[in-house]
């Protein structure tokens, strides 16, 4: 009976053990803010999600001017960097590149791929950054700019030696044959922001209209894929039935705005006056709406996407590690959506 008794804690143990440690499950961000800190709900956000690898933008090339230059360039507090050594968490950066730069009369692909490689290896160096020789190129290229933007790619990866995961749109996906395959290690499907930013849209993060118009072509893209799924909410701001910006939520609690507006809907408010807010002036008028991602949409869109690609995603990543934005998603949801995607059949 001692035995039996011993064995059952034993197993009992075991399967708990088991449980929890599937529970535990490691999760990984995109962070495209300009400054990485660690504030402490910044700190809680690290360790309650248990993060393991931080997608972090270091800069976008864009034109400006006529110019193809650099812009919002990564910085990083002290705190942080002591936190990310205790944490060991693994820092990947991410290069965002506008497409017109492949457009441009005077782009040196050589002298752009030197370029990058060295500020890449100039941030990795400053802040002695645990990096795992990986790096995540994003850009919207097009059939029109296929060619330049793959010959950089080349030129890139042999230049820094580091591993290149390449983002994707779903029509990137849908009409690979038109856009092309890129040369890369990994791809990253990015599944939102395909919907359309007029006023009168449906929410243009995420909808199953939208998506529902391409993931039947997933099972047919020749690569295996990675994804990146939507955790974070904005406002949609528009002055004379035109958008002029996207603000982020967390910059603009919702509270604030229910305070200083007139409500429309649940998700539409208009100002009335003049408005000055949280450094934003906001003119009689304006509309704010505000778009997020419910979790039943979330838990809906992880089914259609497993079941038309019944393989499984390779990883599973977060747009983005926000305190505010995950305030609406709790890390036992997002591990049952990681696992949902993870799943071979």
């Amino acid at each position: 009976m001692k035995w039996f008794l011993f064995c059952l804690l034993g197993f009992s143990a075991f399967f708990f053990y088991q449980c929890s440690d599937k529970e535990a499950n490691w999760q990984d961000f995109y962070y495209f803010r300009t400054m990485l800190s660690s504030d402490s709900s910044e700190i809680l956000a690290f360790q309650q999600y248990k993060v393991q690898r931080l997608i972090t933008k270091y800069f976008d090339i864009k034109v400006l001017d006529g110019a193809i230059y650099p812009e919002a360039k990564l910085q990083v507090s002290n705190n942080f960097l002591q936190f990310q050594k205790r944490q060991n968490i693994d820092i990947v950066p991410l290069i965002y590149i506008q497409q017109q730069v492949f457009q441009s009369p005077i782009l040196n692909l050589d002298s752009l791929s030197t370029k990058v490689s060295r500020l890449i290896q100039k941030i990795d160096s400053v802040n002695e950054f645990n990096v795992n020789k990986i790096l995540h190129i994003d850009c919207d290229w097009t059939p029109s700019t296929q060619k330049p933007f793959f010959e950089f790619l080349s030129l890139l990866q042999a230049k820094t030696n580091y591993k290149t995961h390449v983002t994707l749109r779903l029509h990137q996906i849908k009409y690979h044959e038109k856009t092309g395959i890129p040369p890369a290690d990994s791809f990253v499907l990015m599944f939102y922001n395909f919907g359309n930013l007029g006023i009168k849209e449906k929410n243009s993060i995420f909808n199953t209209e939208d998506y529902q118009k391409y993931i039947t072509s997933l099972k047919y893209y020749p690569k295996p894929l990675q994804i990146a799924m939507p955790v974070f909410s904005w406002w949609l701001r528009y002055r004379d039935g035109q958008l002029i910006s996207l603000i982020s939520s967390a910059q603009l609690p919702i509270d604030s705005i229910k305070a200083n507006t007139k409500s429309l809907s649940n998700d539409e408010f208009i100002f009335e006056k003049e408005k000055i807010m949280l450094n934003f002036v906001f003119q009689t008028d304006e509309i704010l709406k505000l778009e997020k991602i419910p979790i039943d949409d979330l838990r809906q869109a992880s089914q259609d996407l497993k079941s038309q690609y019944a393989k499984g995603f390779q990883r599973v990543y977060w747009y983005e590690l926000n305190p505010e934005y995950l305030k609406s998603y709790d890390i036992t949801f997002l591990n049952n959506i990681q696992q949902i995607l993870l799943q071979n059949e």
